[in-house]
């Protein structure tokens, strides 16, 4: 078989009948020269047997079976065992378009600062059928800059992540503490490393359905977006947050996580004030711990407002 100019990992558990056409659309992309590494993360549906013969038919899909240890632990198992200088990402139930790799291993190849490629996202129901229009972006950098307000960061979508192998390694890869929002910290590694582009195509088509989102892990998404956020702005001002994601807790939606990074954060940043815009833009004033959107909008304008006087060396009459 010839070396594989990209790996694409693919963490798949209980992928059930979306399994094999996520694993096809790889098979059958522009880019012949790849290999498909799939985890299978200790299924207990078919997903095994459907990796099994498919691999038997085609040698670039190389099946990993193991113990169930999680989503990170397993996208991690993956790009260890991935042997191309770059390393692109699939969901096991989203689909890509054939031409998803060419396009994305043209801009690497042309960009030498330009450690990842991403692209947007077409929302698909269980059916296949789109359920939404992807939102246009420019496929160019922009600014990578953690101590904006809000932070700047060029998000690439787990799904369409595309990056330098070298480079993801030396980032250290998935991190568990970030679980539901483990692409967002990810990507602020990469961009201390070089530039994020993403494409405005939907390369990507992404499978929505009742497993993606309960209201859990929703809660969860907002918490660990947040956290990647401030772990972003404490590395740019050197602080060592190594003792706040060693407690996080991912069986709880216990605040004490992103109280201790406002604690940590406090003179350099308005991180009370950035927790509360988060959890207002997504509704979500009771996880914040407030009884109404107005009491947590309040809260927030003062918490900005207290964070302002300071910077100017007032205090709040």
């Amino acid at each position: 078989m010839e070396a594989p100019h990209v790996s694409v990992i693919m963490a798949v558990y209980n992928g059930g009948p979306h399994l094999e056409p996520a694993v096809r659309s790889i098979l059958s992309q522009d880019l012949q020269a790849l290999e498909l590494i799939a985890v299978d993360d200790g299924s207990s549906d078919g997903s095994r047997d459907v990796l099994t013969a498919m691999a038997g038919a085609d040698e670039r899909l190389r099946p990993v079976f193991a113990e169930h240890a999680g989503l990170i632990a397993t996208l991690n198992r993956a790009i260890d065992e991935a042997r191309a200088p770059i390393i692109a990402r699939l969901d096991h139930d989203d689909v890509a378009a054939p031409s998803r790799l060419t396009k994305q291993l043209g801009v690497l190849n042309a960009r030498p600062r330009t450690v990842a490629v991403g692209c947007n996202l077409q929302r698909i129901d269980a059916a296949g059928e789109p359920v939404s229009r992807a939102r246009p972006q420019r496929a160019r950098p922009r600014a990578h800059d953690p101590v904006n307000y809000p932070p700047s960061l060029t998000f690439l979508p787990g799904p369409t992540l595309c990056a330098r192998a070298d480079v993801l390694r030396q980032a250290g890869r998935f991190r568990e503490a970030f679980v539901a929002a483990e692409d967002r910290d990810l990507c602020w590694r990469l961009g201390e490393r070089g530039d994020l582009v993403r494409l405005d195509e939907a390369l990507v088509a992404h499978r929505v359905h009742g497993e993606n989102m309960s209201v859990r892990r929703r809660d969860r998404q907002i918490i660990s977006h947040v956290l990647s956020d401030f772990s972003a702005i404490a590395r740019h001002f050197g602080r060592d947050d190594a003792a706040i994601l060693a407690a996080v807790d991912l069986s709880d939606l216990t605040l004490a996580p992103i109280e201790a990074y406002i604690t940590l954060l406090s003179d350099v940043y308005a991180a009370r004030s950035y927790w509360l815009s988060v959890a207002d833009k997504q509704g979500a004033h009771a996880l914040a711990g407030y009884a109404t959107p107005a009491a947590m909008k309040t809260a927030r304008l003062k918490a900005f407002g207290a964070r302002a006087l300071r910077a100017r060396g007032s205090t709040p009459m």
